[in-house]
């Protein structure tokens, strides 16, 4: 059996058996798989198929190389290595958070683990608005409060509601939450290639997926 077909044996295995995602992106509101939560079966099931993941990093790239224990062919997959600024962490710790975060995607990639798509799960989608009244005698007044307030957001204050939006703030707001590149890179995925273009619901996705990214790491570091 070649190294092909025992990857795509373990695969079919895998997806046999009923992984539950421990992860928990509370913006999106939407579960998402850990390492710990596929890495114990995948390493039962290549040993029983006769396979081994590696997974090697260098500053630019990552890779995992599926290795073949008896003829030691190998089927490689890679990923860019990206950067974090985790607040409260110092730099050995956000290197071991990225690391993880994309370990845990080559794996995903690997063996064709499927999760919920961050990104999609924020498109389109505004903060929901909870309403609260002024006291009397004046006129009652919705007052807009979106998850991203002083009181729920982990200390990431600033979500800008829609009627005081302007492309700059939400600039700004964004590069609270993430490193420039970060900003940028997600921005440039949104269809945004300057500050300027950043519409309200690119601003809505962007904080989701950058919170999601933020999320996901700091339980990783």
């Amino acid at each position: 059996m070649s190294v092909h077909q025992k990857l795509n044996k373990a695969r079919s295995i895998l997806h046999q058996k009923a992984m539950v995602p421990s992860g928990h992106n509370k913006f999106a509101n939407y579960k998402y798989f850990e390492l710990g939560d596929f890495v114990p079966p995948i390493i039962e099931i290549c040993n029983d198929v006769g396979i081994i993941p590696l997974v090697s990093f260098t500053d630019s790239d990552a890779k995992m190389d599926v290795v073949d224990v008896e003829d030691g062919s190998t089927i490689t997959f890679t990923s860019p290595m990206s950067t974090a600024e985790l607040k409260g962490c110092h730099p050995v710790q956000n290197l071991g958070a990225v690391e993880t975060y994309v370990r845990r995607y080559l794996y995903q990639t690997a063996f064709e683990i499927v999760e919920h798509d961050a990104l999609n799960a924020t498109q389109g989608v505004e903060p929901p608005k909870v309403g609260r009244k002024t006291q009397a005698p004046a006129k009652s007044k919705a007052v807009e409060k979106s998850p991203m307030s002083e009181d729920d957001d982990g200390g990431r204050s600033g979500w800008i509601p829609q009627q005081r939006f302007t492309p700059n703030d939400a600039y700004k707001h964004l590069r609270t939450l993430a490193t420039e590149e970060e900003v940028k890179e997600t921005l440039k995925n949104l269809g945004a290639t300057r500050s300027s273009e950043i519409t309200y619901e690119m601003y809505t996705s962007a904080v989701g997926y950058l919170c999601a990214f933020q999320g996901e790491a700091q339980g990783a570091a």
